[in-house]
This record gives structure tokens, sequence and C-alpha cells, in this order.
């Protein structure tokens, strides 16, 4: 909020004031997430450690694992350096659909075991002192080959850690049969009111419109090669249509595994797009939010959740929870294409885009 003084002037807290010039400079947005851990393996190895970190109130961890065997991905917490191998955790899961929970276990078991696999999750948790460790994970992997003829798994789930101090290590292991290969890596966001640091971890990349009025297209142009993607849109259609996104340009290597307010899971392969389908109707609005691995060498694997206007206030929205697979191993994304199957998108059409290296 602005308040307006005497004579024009303005009264507002540094963090509404947001010039790198001129009265009040700060040299960027201050306080988002900042990356507080990471480790990548440079070798193979059955876990993966990220120690020291500090006391955030809020962790988002993203991690991409490449795994020889047949591996899952467990997670464990410590806090004063010590890994919690007691039956201490819970969790519920919903792997491709299937629903399966746990209590007085000793790891959040969040996805199955599949061999010689690409996994991409993204994890949330709530780190309050004095409360359990309360989390909520999304997962995408590759499936049993790069084929685009074979559909990516989906997965989510929800947890807690009955440990009340603060959190300060996560291990992520498989305890299966095979390893994590060399290059596989967690990497750990913090965030908390208190914190008024600039160096955060995701950098805006693209920020685009249909203020000019409608259009069949919304590119974000040429974007910056990053290893880690955040994508959010929101979109209005003219007439009853498909939302599309593609990647530089590219018509093929695409297909998806999806759910429509927690029902089954339905896939689609040999696709030339990611496609949230299902007729999102003239002027009833979809709200987006995708994270992707973008690894040069790597399918590129997208995690989507999204939620649909439906119509009146006597109409409840639609939620979807989705996981898509682009085939392409040779170059990063540095161009994404929103499009729609029939009409044009509306004016008020919108797309952002946030990318980061881990360092």
């Amino acid at each position: 909020m602005v308040e307006w003084l005497a004579g024009n002037r303005i009264r507002g807290t540094s963090t509404e004031r947001t010039t790198t010039s001129g009265f009040n400079q700060i040299s960027a947005v201050q306080a988002g997430w900042k990356q507080v851990g990471k480790f990548t393996l440079g070798s193979s190895a059955s876990e993966i450690d990220v120690s020291s970190i500090p006391d955030k109130q809020y962790y988002m961890v993203l991690t991409h694992i490449k795994d020889s065997g047949q591996e899952g991905v467990r997670y464990r917490f410590g806090s004063s350096g010590s890994i919690d191998t007691g039956g201490n955790y819970a969790f519920r899961r919903w792997d491709n659909g299937s629903s399966s929970s746990s209590h007085s276990t000793s790891s959040l078991y969040m996805t199955g075991d599949q061999a010689d696999d690409d996994k991409f999750h993204v994890m949330y948790i709530a780190n309050l002192s004095g409360k359990a460790k309360l989390t909520k994970h999304l997962y995408a992997e590759r499936g049993d080959n790069l084929s685009a003829g074979n559909k990516p798994r989906a997965s989510k789930g929800i947890g807690k850690w009955t440990e009340t101090d603060p959190l300060d290590t996560i291990r992520v292991y498989g305890n299966q049969t095979g390893s994590y290969d060399s290059g596989s890596e967690v990497v750990v966001l913090g965030w908390d009111p208190d914190d008024t640091h600039t160096d955060n971890f995701w950098q805006e990349l693209a920020n685009v419109n249909l203020s000019g009025g409608a259009n069949s297209n919304l590119s974000s142009g040429t974007i910056s090669a990053k290893k880690y993607l955040w994508v959010q849109y929101y979109a209005q259609t003219s007439s009853s249509a498909d939302i599309k996104f593609t990647f530089n340009n590219s018509t093929s290597g695409y297909c998806d595994m999806r759910q429509i307010n927690d029902s089954s899971y339905t896939g689609k392969i040999n696709q030339d797009n990611w496609e949230d389908e299902g007729g999102l109707s003239s002027n009833q609005g979809i709200f987006v939010n995708m994270f992707i691995i973008n690894n040069a060498n790597s399918a590129k694997l997208g995690i989507v959740n999204s939620v649909r206007d439906m119509g009146s206030s006597g109409t409840e929205p639609q939620t979807r929870h989705w996981v898509g697979k682009w085939t392409e191993t040779t170059d990063q994304i540095t161009e994404i294409d929103l499009t729609t199957s029939s009409g044009n998108l509306q004016s008020m059409s919108e797309l952002r885009v946030w990318g980061a290296d881990a360092v």
C-alpha cells in the first residue's frame, strides 16, 4: 500500500520501493526463496545428504535423481546434525493414482522403485519450531524408457516428521537394489518472514501478457537456459478450447499423465505438445503452476497443478495434477509458447517464467 502525504510525497516501506536508482535504492527484490543447501553426487552413491541447513520457517526442496538398478526415493530428516532413523515418520501418497499410507515408520517413502530412470521432486516443508514438520510433495518420473510412447509416472504425497526442533539435515536415499548416479542432486531453498537478503534463487526470465489484445500465441520469447524452471500462467480463451504449450518451437516428443479432481490418472503418448485438455469454455480462466527439470542431456520433466474457473459461483472449480515428459536430450528449453486448440487467448492472459542454476 502507498500512502500520500502533503505535496504528493509518497511514504512506504523499503520492500515496497523496488527501483534500482533514485530515492532509497535497493539492488534486487528482497527476501525471496534463497538457496540454503545443496549436494550433487560426483560418483554413484546410495544416498544424498544436505547438511548444515540454516533454520528457516519454510523450505522448498528440488530433487533430481538419476538411478541405476531399481531405486525409489525416500526422505529422512535430522536435527543437531544427526539423521533420525527411528519410527517417527508418517505419510500418505498417491503413486500413479494408487493410494498408500504408513505411520510410525522410519522414513517418508514418496515414490515407487523403478529401474534406470530420471526422477524429479518438488517438496515443501513447514519447519515451525515446537511443531511437527509437515511436508507436501509433487513428483514426476520419466518412465521405463525415454520414448514419448512411454508415459511418465505421476505421484503426490504428504508427510509428517514428529520432531519439534528445527531440522538442519535432509537425506534422500533409495534402500533398494541399485544406486543414484553421478549428477543426482538435492537443492534446498529456504524462506523466512524475517529475511532481508536480495540473492534470490529464482530469477525472472520472462513476464509477458496480451494486454495489447487477443492473440493465438503467447510466447516467452528467448529465455536464458536454466537447470530449473518455474512457470506460471493465467489464460482465458475466446471459444471453448484446450491450452497447449510447446518448447523451442518443437512439435514432437511429448507425453503426459494427468489426474482431474482426484480421479484416476490417464495419459497420452506421442503428442506434439503438452496440453491442459478438457475444453476450457469461453471466457473461463485457468491458472497453472509448473516446475520443470531442464538438464540438456536428460528428458525434460514437468510437474503441473492447475485450477479452472468452470463458470459461475454455483459451479465448483476444477483441479488438475499432471506430469509431462519432453524427450529432447541435446538442448535446454529456451522458449515456451502457449496456444489454443480453437480461437484466441484473451487479452488478460499472462505468462511468467523464473529459472535458476543451483551453485
